[in-house]
């Protein structure tokens, strides 16, 4: 009796929760990822539609968003759409090249931005990969003409290269400028900075004191020293979430 009870408990409480919230994804036409290969946990060697651990034959691409959204280290997949069968590529980053019979889909949402307002950043310009010259929305490769700012979140977020934008809403029409870099901020009282959190960007880690490429941004500790003698870390005010301490060598 016990036991029949605790299961029908455990039923109702599995009803209960409720399924994961899939992410939304944004589709750069005739882009491929090379590499960079995310190992899938739902590959079952036993399911026909799986061709590697990394390689999904599916029946409508929200097969494809469904397993990308279920595993957080992935990041985006690549359409084969050409293939016979088509499937889609599992992937860990979201760093695009050409090639005209793939689409790249990259997850969206999870990537918040931090204001810094009446602020400015000259050249560092980020070509985004998802430019297309038809779309009159692009001013350039590196500047869209925005409807609200959630255009450009997006589209930053999309891209790991991308780390900020400038929102030129001084202009008419209003835009926004991708950024490759955050350091080397001025002062404007008619723009804004939006910073992409550290956590999205996997572009830094600690190295001897200080931050370089190469590592995701998890491997960072809570507070980083860096030397202000050598690297010009001024703007160090930007990543609120690093504390930043300076050691200078003498």
């Amino acid at each position: 009796m016990r036991l029949t009870l605790a299961f029908a408990l455990c039923m109702v409480v599995a009803r209960m929760v409720p399924a994961q919230a899939g992410y939304s994804y944004v589709k750069i036409q005739n882009k491929q990822i090379g590499g960079n290969n995310c190992v899938m946990s739902a590959y079952d060697s036993n399911n026909a539609a799986w061709l590697t651990s990394s390689k999904y034959s599916y029946a409508s691409l929200a097969d494809c968003e469904e397993l990308c959204s279920a595993q957080s280290s992935c990041a985006a997949f690549v359409d084969n759409r050409e293939a016979s069968p088509v499937y889609c590529i599992f992937k860990t980053s979201t760093v695009t090249n050409s090639n005209t019979a793939k689409d790249t889909y990259v997850r969206q949402g999870t990537c918040p931005y931090t204001k810094q307002p009446d602020t400015s950043i000259s050249g560092n310009g980020c070509d985004m990969s998802a430019y297309d010259s038809s779309n009159a929305n692009w001013r350039g490769s590196g500047s869209y003409y925005y409807t609200s700012l959630s255009d450009c979140d997006t589209l930053c977020s999309a891209q790991s290269t991308c780390l900020a934008y400038v929102d030129r809403y001084d202009a008419n029409p209003t835009y926004c400028v991708f950024k490759a870099s955050i350091i080397g901020t001025t002062s404007y009282s008619d723009r804004d900075f939006y910073v992409k959190q550290a956590s999205c960007t996997g572009q830094q880690r600690q190295h001897h004191g200080h931050l370089q490429r190469g590592e995701p941004q998890h491997n960072l500790p809570a507070v980083i020293i860096v030397n202000r003698d050598e690297e010009p870390y001024a703007q160090h005010d930007l990543r609120p979430d690093i504390t930043f301490v300076d050691r200078v060598v003498r």
